[in-house]
């Protein structure tokens, strides 16, 4: 009995200290109506709409009971959006407009956004026009217009895109968003519609440059060089930047024409060569360099890589831009398959932590997209998670190296080779969680969409106990939410419904950690 009482009291010891910690009530009450939300919109995309608004509901009282402002308007914002994923943007937009954000708080204006583009996803596209009006500052209201120009333009739908951009502000978004419309038009063939977006008076040279020389690009593709000749001449003309004009030299190589490409290189050196000293210099060089390197001028491009170095190096009383400068230039490196030089660039005491675990990422990336998969898990482990104490403070890479793996794992999926994808995906560390759900979504998404549903199930069975062993109740419910909506996509309704349920009874599981902090903070005072 007395060992009891002690378990008893060490138990409940332990969870107190959790309650005057990170878990406080306020914050259960936000982690279980989101949970509770996720949960609802996979309930409501296999089918099980009755149960999905249950849920729903039942997450809005979660955070409607939140007495925090920040909290509350964090919870209310995701719950809207849950609501607009299950297929219900007017209750969702009902939902976002009662936030009351504060200057600086984006809630209000991130739900209102996710509303915009369920609406456009359903083609509604004066709802997701008007349901942006409610967001106050015009700014504001032209990011989630940017984006469903972009979703409109993608899904092939230009006129939708152009009737979204009359809405934007007069801003160089505008401008841009217009270039964009214009590209994607040229990428489908379109060329006639592309060069009358093109004409619109908020283009500037560089943007015609860029529909110009896209209008070639695909001429060159198709095999019709001779159409693709008067459209680079022209983009030649216009191209005002370095990136413009490496892009055109780039296009008349391809085109077959070097000794024209080799000539617009020359320009941008010359240009590169007079930009401000530091950190901008050498990035300029190593740019150029990089361009070099793709036109086959290797040895060119070694000595401006090397040039590039020397002033980077020679960066006094500056250090944020010298690292900066190297990690541009070991970027660089990465772009033309130099990982080893790329390494070693990033071996620089110069060059901090955070930098060098961006630059080992992309390595790391460009070996999974090779297929070299030993090669992809071996760089992306080698990422410092912890620097060392300075001034009482560490460099905290964690979060990078667990994106790194996950890319790994998806890159290996989207090979078809799954082992390899899990075996990645078990590397990751506990304490970043929500990196594996992601990685565990993105494959179950790759196998049930490539795969026959034979073989993926038995992907998805791989998956399972690996989101099953997930601590963090809120993000084991998610995993379980996606690999449930997943099984129901290849026909196994039956064991969807299983594991949505093991998603919910996760779910439930913060709301059961929150009365026990009552518990113990009323038994035990802390």
């Amino acid at each position: 009995m007395k060992l009891r009482i002690l378990l008893a009291v060490a138990l409940l010891t332990t969870i107190g200290s959790a309650c005057s910690s990170a878990v406080n009530s306020e914050y259960l009450k936000q982690a279980q109506a989101d949970a509770l939300s996720r949960v609802a919109v996979k309930y409501a995309e296999v089918g099980q709409k009755d149960k999905a608004e249950q849920l729903l509901a039942q997450s809005l009282q979660s955070a409607k009971a939140i007495e925090s402002f920040e909290r509350k308007n964090i919870a209310l914002s995701e719950v809207a959006t849950k609501y607009a994923e299950a297929g219900q943007p007017d209750q969702a937009l009902e939902i976002a407009k009662t936030i009351n954000s504060r200057e600086g708080d984006g809630s209000r204006n991130k739900a209102l956004e996710k509303v915009a583009i369920q609406y456009a996803q359903a083609e509604q596209y004066d709802q997701a026009i008007q349901a942006t009006k409610a967001i106050k500052d015009g700014y504001d209201r032209d990011i989630p217009l940017a984006k469903l120009t972009d979703l409109a333009a993608k899904a092939g739908q230009y006129n939708q895109a152009l009737r979204v951009i009359k809405a934007m502000q007069e801003t160089s978004w505008k401008a841009d968003m217009l270039a964009e419309v214009a590209l994607m038009y040229a990428q489908a063939g379109q060329y006639d519609q592309s060069l009358q977006v093109a004409k619109i008076n908020k283009f500037d040279d560089s943007s015609r440059a860029r529909v110009l020389t896209e209008i070639a690009n695909q001429y060159a593709r198709s095999g019709q060089k001779v159409k693709a000749e008067p459209f680079l001449a022209k983009a030649l003309q216009l191209a005002k930047t370095n990136d413009t004009l490496s892009e055109v030299a780039l296009k008349y190589a391809r085109l077959g024409q070097k000794d024209k490409a080799l000539e617009i290189l020359a320009q941008v050196l010359q240009r590169a060569k007079k930009a401000m000293p530091g950190h901008n210099k050498a990035e300029a060089l190593a740019g150029v360099a990089l361009m070099y390197a793709q036109v086959g001028q290797k040895g060119k491009a070694e000595q401006l890589f090397a040039q590039s170095l020397q002033i980077a190096k020679s960066i006094k009383d500056d250090k944020q831009s010298k690292a900066y400068a190297l990690t541009q230039i070991a970027f660089k490196y990465v772009e033309t398959g130099q990982y080893g030089q790329a390494l070693q660039v990033t071996q620089s005491p110069d060059i901090d932590l955070t930098h060098k675990a961006e630059v080992l990422t992309q390595i790391a990336v460009k070996y999974a997209e090779a297929g070299q998969f030993d090669q992809a898990l071996t760089v992306a482990q080698s990422i410092e998670g912890l620097g060392p104490l300075v001034n009482g403070m560490r460099e905290d890479c964690r979060g990078i190296k667990a994106n790194a793996l996950t890319q790994v794992a998806v890159k290996a999926a989207e090979a078809g080779q799954y082992d390899q994808a899990f075996r990645v995906v078990k590397t990751i560390e506990e304490l970043y969680d929500s990196h594996q759900a992601d990685a565990l979504a993105k494959i179950g998404d790759r196998a049930t969409q490539a795969e026959p549903a034979a073989r993926a199930a038995q992907v998805l069975a791989q998956a399972l106990p690996i989101a099953k062993s997930i601590e963090a109740e809120n993000i084991k419910a998610e995993a379980l939410g996606e690999i449930a909506t997943q099984y129901a996509a290849i026909g196994q309704a039956e064991k969807a419904s299983e594991i949505l349920d093991q998603a919910l009874w996760s779910a439930k599981q913060i709301g059961v950690i929150g009365n026990l902090c009552k518990l113990v903070s009323c038994t035990f005072p802390i």
